[in-house]
């Protein structure tokens, strides 16, 4: 430590410099869910993002992708060439559970159920799009130790997205965060909540992730993720996708 700080100071730069450095503004994973088509408000945030030069995760419920859709299909392989664009796994049933014992499609659904909708919706995405997902997060419900059984049985997946619970002491998988809301309430962006949190909880982050959900938005909400994420980008906080992220967590 002693010879670090001799040669800090013979370069000019002081112990106060060293020690009073405020971090570096934290990325942010943009996490949209539900996309199964093309909508004027998913292609609305689109044109958003690339207007403000700004990165996005879309989350994809593939049972939709059982039937062929070459628009669909074409517009998601050209937006993942682009590199602007990441999409994930966002199960496989759009369902909503009907008894308390069935949680969701991966809460309470057994393991079996669970790897059948993880393994296929990676075989869809490699016959539609060309290559399959590298991240995961479950519509609706959270997740169970299942899941963390099944998902071993998909290797391409590295990420789970904020619902799982503690896992296991081998599991493969990284797990995001949820450490900031950008709806409150859900569907709702709300920048106010945002700033404050961001003040709070946010820029002392390496990282932070939030979700919405962009079909959900009419022109007033829209306008509110509008506001919320160019207050993120003022504060110099980075888009980037769950690939990048990892290729960067790595190098560091």
């Amino acid at each position: 430590m002693q010879r670090l700080l001799a040669f800090l100071f013979a370069v000019g730069v002081t112990s106060a410099t060293v020690f009073s450095a405020e971090p570096p503004p934290p990325v942010v994973m943009l996490k949209l869910d539900d996309l199964s088509r093309i909508t004027p408000r998913w292609q609305r945030v689109v044109d958003f993002l690339q207007a403000e030069g700004l990165k996005a995760n879309f989350g994809i419920i593939n049972g939709p992708l059982e039937k062929e859709d070459p628009k669909f299909n074409a517009w998601v392989k050209d937006l993942a060439a682009k590199g602007t664009i990441e999409f994930w796994h966002h199960g496989y049933d759009a369902k909503y559970p009907h008894d308390a014992t069935h949680k969701g499609e991966f809460e309470g659904s057994g393991y079996d159920l669970q790897r059948k909708a993880l393994t296929r919706g990676q075989e869809l995405a490699k016959l539609r799009f060309g290559q399959p997902y590298t991240a995961f997060g479950p519509h609706y419900s959270g997740t169970d130790a299942d899941t963390f059984q099944a998902l071993e049985e998909v290797p391409e997946i590295k990420v789970v997205f904020f619902y799982a619970p503690k896992p296991p002491a081998k599991t493969s998988k990284i797990i995001i965060e949820r450490r900031m809301e950008l709806e409150k309430p859900i569907f709702h962006p709300n920048p106010a909540f945002v700033k404050e949190r961001y003040e709070a909880v946010g820029k002392t982050r390496d990282y932070i992730a939030i979700q919405g959900h962009a079909d959900q938005w009419d022109d007033p909400r829209f306008a509110d993720f509008q506001e919320a994420v160019r207050f993120l980008k003022s504060k110099g906080c980075r888009f980037v996708t769950v690939s990048e992220w990892m290729a960067e967590r790595k190098t560091q």
